[in-house]
């Protein structure tokens, strides 16, 4: 993401970035067209409560969760829901649901976990696994198969993504404050020394 500059306040033919307040080069002055771009530091890194927003992020954490729940799946012996709550789930549940991603009729996939939804059948069919939940914030439909180190591996993991994104803001803050502390406190240009000693 590039630096979205506007004039510096106090400095002609400079400019100054939007979002981490680092001003363009001392050394140059630019014309009313700005200068060239350049990459700027801080990413707005919005801060949220919403598992979601987390796990949708990146293909790695998808994977990583369909590993997760498979592992559990394997341990709690495979158990698998009946035909007939499979289908249940589907069409009154996931098919209505704003996060379904509809691929054909018998076909879907979940937008928050990444993971394929089928009305019938075992492959590739999370719903049908009794030990997945809806991954959603507020679950729509819950296992019916729960291991009690389960719960506690949920709980660690949602912690470990909040510090993640606390660490990140604060790296943003402290990028951020320090690029504050340069535009209002700028550095005089330094006195060359001459011929004259000016």
């Amino acid at each position: 993401m590039y630096c979205q500059f506007q004039p510096h306040p106090k400095t002609p033919g400079r400019f100054l970035c939007k979002r981490c307040n680092i001003p363009s080069s001392r050394n140059k002055t630019y014309g009313p067209e700005g200068p060239p771009p350049r990459h700027c530091p801080i990413l707005p890194e919005p801060r949220t409560d919403n598992v979601e927003f987390i796990l949708k992020k990146d293909i790695i954490s998808k994977s990583k969760r369909y590993l997760h729940e498979r592992d559990i799946w394997q341990k709690a012996g495979k158990p698998v829901r009946s035909d007939e709550e499979i289908f249940r789930i589907f069409t009154e549940v996931c098919s209505k649901c704003e996060h379904f991603n509809k691929k054909s009729e018998k076909l879907g996939s979940c937008k928050v976990c990444g993971c394929y939804l089928k009305p019938k059948g075992l492959s590739f069919n999370k719903i049908a696994w009794a030990t997945t939940t809806c991954p959603a914030s507020q679950p729509k439909w819950i296992a019916e198969v729960v291991l009690e180190e389960e719960q506690q591996n949920k709980k660690k993991l949602e912690q470990n993504l909040w510090q993640e994104q606390d660490e990140k803001q604060q790296n943003g803050l402290k990028m951020k404050e320090v690029a504050n502390s340069i535009a209002n406190n700028p550095v005089p240009p330094k006195k060359r020394g001459g011929c004259c000693g000016k």
